[in-house]
């Protein structure tokens, strides 16, 4: 079961990779550094929807 806390980080994250994925430039790699995060999670949250 997900807490709370659990929840409200993939939310944050989600929001933030598809933040800079609207930068030009930002390839999903140079987001998983500035995020601090495995390149392919950056993949599955900029296919994630907003529901």
């Amino acid at each position: 079961m997900k807490t709370q806390a659990q929840t409200l980080r993939k939310v944050f994250m989600w929001y933030e990779v598809k933040e800079l994925s609207s930068i030009p430039g930002n390839s999903d790699n140079k987001i998983a550094q500035k995020l601090g995060i495995d390149r392919r999670k950056v993949s599955r949250y900029k296919q994630m929807s907003e529901e």
